[in-house]
């Protein structure tokens, strides 16, 4: 989890989907209760300042030149200097863009007050997941993610439970 392996990691990744978009959002580790418990003996930090800058400057080195547009989601951090800008994960001018229409959505009002992100409906769940991430948030204990898991039906909408 260092920021040299970070930027190694997003050099691989970059090569190979530069091609096939046209921006990517980035956030810092916020380290959520859920997070905090998870990911015990890791050793894992919320970022500086001066880390964030080097990591950013990093990925936007990497960017130069492959199209790819960088942005932040529910940071105030101000990296401007490296050409990211604020953004949003779920963007709905680029929705709109993207389904060729106008649509009525307006910010999402549950998220965090940084977020420029339109409402939108979660095709995940929360302990459901059972790839093991240890930073989750989305996942109280491995152990209750594959409880969960072992609940989906393959018939519905959703992951468990049912929408009727």
């Amino acid at each position: 989890y260092t920021i040299e392996g970070h930027l190694e990691w997003f050099k691989n990744t970059l090569d190979s989907l530069a091609p096939c978009v046209e921006r990517c959002v980035i956030s810092f580790i916020d380290l959520y209760a859920k997070s905090k418990k998870n990911t015990q003996g890791l050793n894992l930090h919320e970022l500086s300042e001066e880390e964030m800058n080097e990591l950013a400057a990093g990925m936007s080195n990497i960017a130069k030149g492959s199209g790819v547009v960088l942005q932040t989601c529910s940071e105030a951090i101000d990296l401007e200097r490296y050409g990211i800008g604020h953004g949003a994960c779920i963007d709905g001018e680029l929705v709109e863009r993207i389904v060729g229409r106008k649509l009525n959505i307006s910010r999402a009002k549950t998220q965090r007050p940084l977020c420029n992100c339109v409402e939108s409906f979660d095709i995940g769940q929360y302990d459901t997941c059972i790839h093991g991430c240890r930073y989750c948030y989305a996942n109280a204990s491995l152990d209750r993610a594959k409880r969960g898991f072992d609940n989906h039906n393959i018939n519905s909408s959703v992951i468990t439970g049912s929408l009727l």
